[in-house]
């Protein structure tokens, strides 16, 4: 950007007056003269100032050159004494020369340095503090100049005289700086400065008040919770004498550990809390913790804890068929009905959760339409699942083959006990996964399983998955049979013991039918085998024939003989545990299965990994 002006009237009306003298005379030719007094100053982040004093009687007019006397300006006229250069980088230092010349001839003045200014810093404020330091923190856009450096000033009052922390000499190019020595709760002053590569100052900014922090206040040593009305916890402690403490933080964590935070001012003695949410079927208990703060959120030296239940509230549900609506304070168990007398009628006699599900046990002691031969006290009537408005009755048998008997609780309404509550403990009943594999681990989908367990037999078939679910019902069952067929895959069937109050799981490889007639073609999979998991073999008899099988290991010491009986003649399959005839697993290493026909011997190599 270029702009000038024109010396004053009276330089001009000197030189009209030499230049007439000059013209009465006979013509002479006067060289340029350089301009004096040159002056380089800093406007802004982006713009710098050039001035000079024009010494020149006859120039044709000026140019401002660069370092490298690269023209950065157009000419500019004759007596012009300043030109002003913007768009230029923030705090970065530039070389600038003036030329004067005329037809024919020019003369540079000697190079001027001068640096752009910084920008301010901002965002000034307290990172940390403490009772006698505060950790200031700022941000600068020129933060990463090299040739960037900040001044930091202190006062204790708006009025007081500031105090150097951060000069000019010391340097300081960072952005955080930590003040110590500071008096206790108390309020300072600080403003702030930059310097360029030429030490000009930009600044100050503006005065930023910060104060140190207070002394941590008593805290609270005893805070209540209670729940008297529905879906509402008060909590209540004593009043709070401590002049240091300016709030009351109550923090409060559900049972799913969920967490939120109240803050009240210190001079309330209580709060009721009614935002939080209840589920009949968790039934969700909270624990508070209640706190002072000072006027920095510092919280007190003790805390006080409780936990609660919320008073839960569940209106109008028929749970004993009379066709009458009730109201059940479940927390309590106690219970009304507009037609029974609370105190000798039905109750709430356990309450517990099947999984996810909330599960109340109710005894009727008039029944109406409950369908359920034995009607006393403390004995459960009904099975009632708030949430999802399932009512069933329990079912009463011995499960656990203890000769007590159990209640079994249906939990979906299918008419089916899904569990059973045995000595006082609601124990879910378990269930049997067979997954069926190939040889390579992959899903065979539609493998008939069949499983034998007691005097029942089931047939499925897998899924997508290769799988087959069973759930349980506990009748001093501890065994099964499983039979897998599958189309273009070797028969299997294996014996597995169960436990019918867990999860049990099983897995059987399916070997492909592609075994000859030709001799024993026998082969075993998978291979590496793990210790104590099955080994499956395959082989073919041609006809009837008694087989032996021994397991050997590396130095050919017999481990265990696995078989030994008389077979039907085609495809035969084994599936037997990597163990010795202890009942041990197999360590690592190489094996041998010797299979041995009237006709025919064959050793499969076995590695166990």
């Amino acid at each position: 950007m270029l702009n000038f002006i024109r010396k004053t009237t009276a330089n001009k009306l000197n030189k009209f007056l030499i230049a007439s003298l000059l013209a009465a005379g006979p013509a002479l030719s006067h060289a340029v003269v350089l301009p004096s007094n040159l002056v380089a100053t800093a406007v802004s982040t982006s713009t710098i100032h050039l001035s000079w004093v024009d010494e020149s009687n006859d120039e044709v007019g000026y140019r401002i050159l660069d370092g490298n006397n690269t023209p950065i300006s157009p000419s500019l006229p004759q007596d012009t004494t300043f030109y002003i250069e913007s768009g230029l980088a923030n705090n970065t230092g530039y070389i600038r020369k003036v030329q004067v010349y005329k037809t024919g001839e020019s003369l540079n003045t000697p190079p001027m340095s001068v640096f752009t200014l910084t920008h301010l810093p901002t965002n000034l404020e307290a990172l940390s503090k403490t009772n006698t330091s505060i950790t200031i923190s700022w941000s600068c856009l020129d933060s990463s100049n090299p040739n960037i450096k900040f001044g930091l000033e202190r006062a204790s009052s708006p009025t007081s005289a500031f105090y150097t922390l951060l000069g000019l000499t010391s340097g300081y190019a960072g952005t955080i700086f930590v003040d110590n020595g500071l008096t206790i709760n108390s309020t300072y002053f600080y403003r702030m400065y930059s310097f360029n590569g030429d030490n000009v100052a930009s600044g100050p900014t503006a005065v930023v008040a910060l104060r140190t922090k207070n002394t941590a206040p008593d805290g609270l040593a005893a805070v209540t919770a209670f729940s008297a009305q529905d879906r509402t916890i008060t909590l209540s402690w004593p009043a709070i004498s401590d002049p240091i403490a300016s709030y009351v933080r109550i923090t409060r964590r559900s049972s799913d550990g969920v967490q939120s935070v109240f803050t009240v001012p210190s001079d309330r003695v209580q709060y009721t809390d009614t935002q939080f949410a209840v589920t009949v079927s968790t039934f969700d208990s909270y624990s508070y913790t209640v706190t002072t703060l000072n006027a920095d959120g510092e919280p007190g030296v003790k805390a006080a804890t409780a936990s609660v239940v919320p008073n839960i509230l569940f209106e109008y549900a028929d749970t004993d068929g009379d066709g009458n609506l009730e109201s059940w304070d479940i927390v309590n168990s106690s219970y009304s009905d507009p037609v029974k007398n609370p105190v000798t009628e039905n109750r709430i006699i356990q309450s517990f959760l099947a999984g996810t599900t909330r599960v109340l046990l109710i005894d009727v002691y008039r029944r109406s339409t409950i369908p359920k031969a034995l009607d006393f006290d403390s004995y459960p009537d009904v099975v009632w699942m708030p949430m999802s408005g399932v009512v069933t009755v329990p079912a009463a048998k011995d499960f656990d083959g203890d000769g007590l008997t159990d209640l079994g609780i249906d939990l979906d309404g299918d008419g089916l006990s899904d569990g059973a509550i045995t000595n006082g403990i609601y124990k879910a009943f378990g269930m049997l996964q067979v997954s069926v594999v190939d040889s390579k681990g992959k899903p065979i989908q539609d493998a008939m399983v069949t499983i034998s367990i007691a005097n029942f037999v089931i047939k499925k078939k897998t899924d997508s998955r290769g799988q087959v679910v069973l759930n349980l019902t506990p009748n001093q069952i501890n065994s099964a049979e499983i039979v897998v067929e599958s189309n273009n895959y070797v028969r299997g069937s294996m014996n597995i013991n169960l436990n019918p109050w867990d999860t049990n799981t099983v897995s059987m490889a399916m070997a492909a039918s592609e075994v000859t007639s030709n001799g024993l073609n026998a082969r075993n999979y998978p291979n590496p085998v793990l210790p104590g998991s099955p080994i499956n073999i395959v082989y073919y008899l041609q006809s009837s024939a008694r087989v032996q099988m021994d397991i050997y290991d590396f130095n050919w010491r017999l481990i265990r003989r696995v078989l030994d009986e008389t077979q039907s003649p085609g495809i035969n399959a084994l599936n037997i545990p990597a163990i010795d005839d202890k009942g041990d697993d197999l360590d690592r290493g190489l094996y041998f299965a010797v299979i041995r026909t009237s006709g025919e011997n064959q050793i499969l190599k076995v590695v166990v990994r």
